[in-house]
């Protein structure tokens, strides 16, 4: 390569344009400068020449128009940028690919805040992409600023690599990669390298081929522009290095241009064949190529550039004059799919031909073909698509029926394998949700709680397989023989049933039985084993601690007893306001079958009106307190069962407010 030169319009110091150039030729016809800003009115291109340096000289040793390799440049966030593929250093004939940076505002030291910036593109194997063939920026579409992170109108830096032959060859391999920079990451690795410079210095972060480059490693402020004489031509140390977002094995990638086509980021990227790619960037930092289109057998140069509105892209190859494209944009001139009336069923691990109708597809010439993307239970153009699983459904009776699957899903019971599936993935005796043969008979795992109250309306849980394929298939529940009242509108297809217990005597126990109507139309009888069982209790509160407490509530009283824990929806009250715990509106936490912690109430002072014993009570305890307290009775609710009171002795004991 004999050398190259990048040249570009954008502002320079007092907002006035400026044309911004990098060249690698020397000589008399171009003078030594490598990076210079000239201005664009007066003295037309002429270098500016004054107390403000304009111009980056590089020494002479290094001065070989391959050294340096100019790319591409770019305007942004007050500086001018180059990019290039360079010799690692003088004593080091590496080639990688910098980014170059030079301030646009006007001061004494402006441009003495060159600093460069190795960028790092690794393929999927950690290998290295060292050789940048073209890079564009721009603003994405709102997925990959998502994905990304990005602030609020950040751009990313979209770069092609290739490898070279050998780390010290400049002559590319067919192997390409896209790398993806956030323009914040980039400017953060500038900041870090004068950092280094100023405050730390020496060598490492001095560029030794850019004669008068100083690190003095004092420590001060970081001026990105105003270097304030504490350092001049900065070397980022670290590289930025990030991971392709996508790789091509068998190809040079030459170009690449950048949009975003209604709210999707298109890249246009050419190739050393002459071919134009068009790929998809994605959300989850993923890429799809969706087209080929064949320019000419000559290489797509760098420079892919687009309209001002963005509804033409022109790329120029090599001894072909500049392409434009047919103008055409949005949704209705870019290929989809129709929307499709018909619902597709597809169930997890079936292989189905779909037939779909689609609208604007590109010719195949060229193209390996189309790929439909599947996105959670639906195509990306709206083809409603249903993917499911008959084997989430647990039991036969679950599976078999047609509240929990649709008839059109054909899920049944494979007897083969005990498990729910379509017809086939099921080896032999396959049952369909209109069949008439029984599943097995309940069976009954768990019922919770396991006590409650003698007097009944006790809620339970009956947790099992088999028990029914909807609520009507219930005949009925009973549970020592007493029947238990069902709750529709709590029952889960034949998991679990939930019924209301009825009253019987102190401490009886009972197995749980269900019988439900089998697919024949019979009846099937399920009955829980010796250790799931039912038992009424009498609650039996004895005694509470503290007994005083202040009438604004807040107090935590234990209360002690026998068979706490009997029922299922247990609190308590004093003199009829709800005692809670830890948070309002909570009920009592029952610790264990002889203890539970409630927090008292506040309780309205005077007390309501009480019985005589009560009141009786109450003058001997005002003696007792100095005529200063109330008392008032605690009671349970247990299950909706009211009136329970603690006794001691013949004594209503009173809690102190």
């Amino acid at each position: 390569m004999e050398g190259s030169t990048v040249g570009f319009v954008a502002p320079g110091y007092d907002d006035k344009p400026m044309l911004y150039t990098g060249t690698s030729r020397r000589g008399n016809l171009y003078g030594d400068e490598a990076v210079s800003g000239r201005q664009l009115e007066g003295n037309l291109f002429s270098i500016i020449s004054s107390y403000s340096r304009t111009a980056i000289h590089i020494i002479s040793p290094y001065q070989r128009p391959n050294n340096v390799i100019y790319i591409t440049g770019f305007s942004y966030g007050g500086f001018s940028y180059f990019l290039t593929v360079q010799r690692l250093g003088r004593s080091d004939n590496s080639y990688i690919s910098r980014i170059v940076r030079v301030c646009q505002e006007r001061n004494p030291y402006y441009y003495g805040s060159y600093t460069e910036v190795t960028l790092q593109c690794y393929g999927s194997d950690g290998m290295s992409y060292n050789l940048l063939q073209a890079a564009h920026v721009t603003k994405p579409a709102s997925d990959i600023a998502i994905s990304l992170s990005l602030a609020d109108g950040e751009h990313v830096l979209f770069a092609v690599f290739a490898k070279g032959e050998t780390p010290q060859d400049l002559t590319p391999l067919q192997q390409s990669a896209v790398c993806l920079y956030k323009m914040t990451d980039i400017e953060q690795a500038f900041s870090d390298a004068i950092f280094g410079c100023i405050n730390q210095g020496g060598n490492d972060f001095k560029l030794d081929y850019i004669s008068g480059s100083a690190c003095l490693g004092i420590t001060g402020p970081v001026e990105e522009c105003s270097t304030g004489g504490l350092y001049r031509y900065a070397n980022g140390k670290d590289p930025l290095s990030i991971y392709a977002i996508l790789e091509y094995p068998n190809t040079l990638l030459t170009s690449i241009g950048v949009t975003t086509v209604q709210e999707h980021t298109v890249g246009f990227i050419g190739t050393q064949d002459g071919h134009l790619l068009k790929v998809h960037f994605r959300e989850s930092l993923s890429a799809a190529q969706y087209y080929v289109h064949y320019l000419h057998s000559s290489t797509v140069m760098p420079d892919i550039t687009f309209d001002n509105n963005f509804h033409h892209v022109y790329v120029l190859a090599k001894h072909k004059n500049i392409f434009g494209s047919n103008g055409r944009r949005g949704r209705h001139y870019c290929p989809y799919i129709e929307q499709q009336n018909d619902e597709v069923l597809v169930h997890v691990g079936m292989t189905i031909s779909l037939v779909v109708n689609a609208v604007n597809m590109p010719d195949l010439k060229g193209n390996p073909g189309y790929e439909c993307i599947l996105r959670g239970y639906g195509f990306e153009d709206s083809t409603p698509v249903t993917l499911y699983d008959c084997s989430v459904s647990l039991d036969c009776s679950e599976c078999l029926s047609t509240v929990t699957s649709r008839e059109e899903l054909q899920c049944g019971w494979c007897v083969s394998d005990n498990s729910c599936q379509i017809e086939q993935h099921c080896d032999y005796v396959w049952l369909p949700q209109d069949t008439t043969h029984n599943c097995g008979d309940p069976v009954i795992y768990e019922v919770w709680p396991s006590s409650g109250s003698f007097e009944g309306g006790t809620d339970i849980v009956i947790g099992g397989s088999n028990l029914g394929k909807t609520y009507f298939h219930i005949y009925n529940v009973h549970i020592g023989g007493r029947n238990c009242i069902l709750v529709e509108e709590r029952y889960t297809v034949s998991r679990s049933i939930e019924c209301t217990t009825d009253s019987a005597d102190v401490d009886m126990s009972g197995q749980i039985s269900v019988i439900i109507i089998g697919n024949d139309g019979t009846p099937q009888t399920g009955i829980s084993g010796s250790s799931i069982q039912f038992t009424w209790r009498k609650q039996v509160p004895n005694d509470f601690i503290p007994k005083i407490g202040p009438k604004a509530g807040g107090t935590r009283i234990v209360i002690t007893g026998k068979y706490m824990n009997a029922g299922r929806n247990i609190t308590a009250f004093i003199d009829g306001s709800l005692c809670t715990v830890k948070r309002l509106q909570e009920p009592c936490e029952v610790l264990s079958d002889t203890s539970m912690i409630c927090i008292t109430p506040s309780v309205p002072y005077p007390p309501p009106t009480q019985s005589t014993e009560a009141n009786e009570l109450s003058q001997s305890k005002r003696s007792a307190c100095g005529g200063t307290c109330e008392d008032v009775t605690i009671g349970f609710i247990m299950d909706d069962i009211t009136g329970i009171k603690i006794q001691d002795g013949k004594l209503v004991v009173g809690l102190t407010l």
